[in-house]
């Protein structure tokens, strides 16, 4: 949607310009700009309108099946990283308020069972070095139906909050406007500084980050393409609050 917001301010620049090429007055110039940002500003608060409502309708989602967060996921991989202490690691996910989109998509997707037998693989964004969750399976086959059969395939749009950036082992959907698939940051240097303020970030790893790290330096010693596959993604029990 944001897309659509900076074709529509190309749009009217044009207009002014084109209007200039022709001998238009500023008068005309003037008042054509004026209409076209009355247009913009209407179709913006539509824009911004429609999120605020997909918004509140995942948040009354997530609240009714799972509560007030934060949620748990536990990632199982199907072989020993090396690393000697296990398998899993888990996420957390973002205050609800912050997140309630891109939490209630993802959250869908563990209740499907979405990731079940795919792959995370470890692989670069420009320069930077990421763990990516693949829809590839470790056998190399492409297994994008079941996203699209549970209407899971992306993000109504690309939802981002200034109070939840992106860091180390942060989790975060890949692409614009994000999905189907995630990743896990694994370099400190790739911040919302270094990305597009709409990224998806939904989440961070808070155990098994070993894990992780082992992955990153069997990766580096072996200079390849690191790929281990998905045993299972589930929701862990919420802990409860004393």
């Amino acid at each position: 949607m944001k897309e659509e917001r900076k074709k529509l301010e190309t749009e009217n620049a044009g207009l002014v310009t084109d209007l200039s090429a022709h001998g238009g007055n500023i008068d005309v110039e003037s008042n054509v700009y004026a209409e076209s940002e009355v247009l913009e500003e209407s179709y913006v608060q539509r824009i911004d309108k429609l999120e605020l409502a997909i918004q509140k309708k995942s948040a009354r989602n997530v609240l009714s099946k799972y509560g007030t967060g934060p949620f748990y996921i536990k990632v199982t991989l199907k072989h020993d990283a090396g690393s000697g202490k296990g398998n899993t690691f888990v996420i957390e996910t973002a205050p609800l308020n912050l997140m309630p989109h891109a939490i209630d998509h993802f959250l869908q997707m563990i209740e499907q069972k979405m990731w079940d037998g795919l792959t995370m693989v470890h692989r670069y964004i420009g320069s930077h070095v990421i763990h990516s969750s693949s829809l590839v399976t470790e056998t190399g086959e492409q297994d994008d139906i079941r996203f699209k059969k549970a209407n899971l395939t992306h993000l109504a749009f690309a939802e981002h909050s200034p109070e939840y950036p992106i860091e180390m082992y942060s989790v975060a959907f890949e692409g614009r406007p994000g999905g189907p698939g995630f990743y896990v940051n694994m370099d400190s240097k790739f911040t919302t500084q270094e990305v597009d303020a709409s990224e998806s970030c939904f989440g961070k790893v808070v155990e098994g980050r070993g894990i992780l790290d082992n992955i990153m330096k069997q990766h580096r010693k072996a200079n390849n393409v690191f790929m281990l596959g998905i045993d299972s993604v589930t929701m862990l029990p919420v802990p409860t609050k004393e």
